[in-house]
């Protein structure tokens, strides 16, 4: 592995005038791979740079499928395309292909996109769900070679990751997929519904717990990388939350996988609307305006902060009652701060709310006026 990472590296810091000059550079990626590299014509006549075939027999004709597909440019900015961009087109454009509709209706099509560009690759992560979701697992990473780093740059690219490779494929449960929690000593599986927000980068689903076969109760579940379970808890024994059934780091749980950080939330379903849904851009009532104001007095009073008081994150029950949820940001008034990328139009920084800034009570209760 080491060793053909050094050809590789040796190989992309030659300088090359023309794309099929990177032919060398290309078979050694295969090498590495252990995979032969090819094209792959879609029906549109259009073909991705370089893709890895697998034959798949599903009891009906042979069909081919590519777990990788890689674009090549002779170096970064010599063309007007990014292979990183490039490559996420070519994806869409392979898994498109009528020939393939039965693969798409069954699964949702996971593909390692690699984007070269002289001695600069990216990789990255794409699968199909309502949209097109790519995760860049690298940035443009330089895997040229470098003589003044000397072997270490070698085994620094080469090595990483050789021991699991060693074991054999591994196919770990990885969120989305997680569909079981434990309670009181028993494992709660459960079914997801769907997604409870309308952008990509949804994390919070409306599931059905199963026991014995049979569906039962409905939960919200929701992945996130920051969450306060004291205040979400705080508020739901005052009866503005709902109720909190479950809260793991991920990494905890599943200590082989690799969850950076991520937490795991299951909560009761509360029957109503956000303020959002229920008013969209009409004024609030009055006396639901004074139960936010309530909610947040008491927040103030226990020392804490929510820091995201918006229409998406307060709802009104079935029974009339404010409930406020996503408790993402919250924590003890200026020990907790806003994240470092915040909207200046949803949050004004002219309220000293601002990227990395304490979040304080004083921000809630300003948010409290825009709602």
């Amino acid at each position: 592995m080491v060793r053909q990472t050094l050809k590789l590296m040796q190989s992309v810091s030659q300088l090359a005038g023309q794309e099929n000059e990177r032919s060398e550079s290309t078979r050694h990626v295969s090498n590495l791979l252990g995979q032969q590299l090819i094209r792959v014509m879609s029906g549109n006549n259009t073909s991705s740079d370089h893709c890895v075939s697998v034959s798949l027999d599903l009891h009906e004709p042979m069909c081919t499928v590519t777990p990788l597909i890689l674009e090549e440019k002779v170096e970064m900015g010599k063309t007007a395309t990014d292979p990183s961009a490039q490559v996420q087109l070519s994806y869409l454009q392979y898994w498109m292909d009528p020939s393939r509709r039965n693969i798409l209706e069954a699964c949702c099509c996971p593909t390692i996109l690699v984007g070269l560009a002289g001695p600069h690759m990216c990789i990255m992560g794409a699968v199909l769900l309502d949209k097109t979701v790519v995760q860049h697992f690298t940035g443009w990473m330089f895997i040229g070679e470098d003589r003044t780093t000397g072997l270490d740059q070698v085994n620094d690219l080469g090595s990483p990751g050789v021991d699991r490779l060693a074991q054999g494929r591994h196919f770990g449960r990885f969120f989305p997929w997680i569909d079981s929690y434990p309670s009181n000593g028993q494992v709660i599986k459960f079914d997801y519904i769907k997604g409870l927000q309308q952008h990509e980068s949804c994390t919070t689903f409306l599931a059905r717990k199963v026991v014995d076969g049979e569906k039962e109760e409905l939960v919200v579940i929701k992945f996130v990388d920051t969450y306060s379970k004291k205040v979400h808890e705080f508020m739901a024994e005052e009866g503005l939350a709902p109720r909190l059934i479950y809260f793991v780091d991920l990494a905890d749980r599943f200590s082989e996988q690799n969850y950076q950080g991520l937490s795991m939330v299951v909560m009761e379903h509360l029957e109503g609307d956000t303020l959002e849904a229920k008013y969209w851009d009409r004024a609030l009532p009055s006396d639901v305006r004074g139960s936010i104001a309530q909610a947040i007095e008491t927040l103030a009073k226990a020392g804490f902060v929510h820091g995201d008081l918006r229409r998406p994150n307060v709802m009104i029950d079935s029974e009339g009652k404010v409930k406020i949820i996503d408790f993402d940001w919250a924590g003890r008034e200026m020990e907790v701060r806003y994240p470092l990328r915040i909207s200046s139009f949803l949050f004004p920084e002219n309220q000293g709310i601002e990227g990395r800034g304490e979040i304080r009570n004083a921000h809630d209760k300003f948010m409290l006026e825009l709602l």
